[in-house]
């Protein structure tokens, strides 16, 4: 049985598509889900958090594949981009969620055609709009993502992802395969085994927080001038909840203060939340760290556009 891009994304009813840099090749992903799904019979429901399914792209000039979609499908679209959509459709909800080419709203076709979409930015209008499209039926829910916007993978906002990257990244091969291992073990971040944790850690808005074995919360004292000072001196710490962006300025005082970390797993809340470079994320697991997510992201499929806009192609 020959694998399709659908049959990797398994039984997930919401799925978001991210991309390493722009013509990446997030569309004609979307386009293939779009047309494997169809042969299915699956109701689907479509939106993006930027702007997808022009003929050609509004930064670059370039030539992109527009967005074909099938009678019965539901998308939720701008307002403003209704005079490009060719196809009958039928209004379903208007969200009242604005965006610069109007209101956000929620339609079903009613005839095959061409479609524009630009939904919602926010990851709570995303979650909103998801909801919308399972009450009114859709079977699968598909989010095109924007460059660089990692947060859609988010678990609070899909089940799971498709990562697209190729060419157009770097014209270095060796680079591009770097640049995307990198970014697929941060996706593929192992769950915090303790659930337990996992629930004290979600109900906490501290920046940092430090917890033993026995989960036991450890504070700061007025001695303890940063992290590292902390660690040398309660030994027996286990881990280290970051509660929004992991960056490199948080791990690397740690890497350079010599503390021992050995048996320290670094918390994160999920998966788009690390945003360590491939250095600083190396140097600390090589110093014996751990890395964990409290929601882990399932990563379903990486996708390899190997042309670039810029004139060349990888073989």
């Amino acid at each position: 049985m020959q694998t399709t891009l659908t049959s990797l994304c398994g039984d997930y009813r919401s799925l978001s598509i991210i991309g390493m840099c722009k013509n990446a090749g997030k569309t004609t992903a979307l386009n293939r889900m779009i047309g494997e799904y169809d042969r299915r019979g699956v109701v689907l429901g479509l939106t993006s958090i930027g702007r997808d399914g022009e003929s050609r792209d509004v930064v670059t000039s370039t030539h992109k594949p527009r967005i074909y979609i099938r009678c019965g499908t539901l998308f939720a679209t701008a307002a403003g981009l209704l005079p490009l959509c060719d196809m009958t459709r039928e209004v379903l909800k208007t969200t009242g969620i604005a965006t610069p080419l109007g209101e956000v709203v929620l339609f079903r076709a009613l005839s095959d055609g061409y479609v524009q979409l630009a939904g919602p930015s926010m990851n709570r209008q995303l979650m909103e709009v998801r909801g919308l499209f399972e009450d009114y039926g859709a079977e699968k829910i598909i989010i095109d993502g924007a460059i660089s916007r990692r947060s859609l993978c988010s678990r609070a906002v899909t089940e799971a992802t498709v990562l697209c990257t190729g060419a157009s990244c770097h014209k270095d091969l060796d680079t591009v395969v770097a640049m995307t291992k990198h970014i697929c073990e941060i996706l593929c971040l192992p769950e915090l085994e303790d659930r337990a944790l996992a629930e004290l850690l979600e109900q906490s808005g501290d920046k940092l927080r430090f917890f033993t074995e026995a989960r036991e919360s450890v504070l700061q004292s007025a001695e303890d001038v940063d992290e590292s000072v902390l660690l040398k001196r309660r030994a027996d710490i286990r881990y280290l909840a970051v509660s929004g962006a992991v960056t490199d300025a948080v791990i690397s005082p740690l890497i350079l203060s010599g503390v021992p970390l050995e048996g320290l797993t670094l918390v994160a809340e999920d998966a788009s939340k690390v945003l360590v470079s491939e250095d600083w994320l190396a140097r600390f697991l090589r110093r014996g760290g751990v890395f964990a997510v409290r929601d882990a992201v399932s990563l379903r499929a990486v996708t390899v556009n190997p042309v670039s806009v810029y004139g060349y192609r990888f073989d």
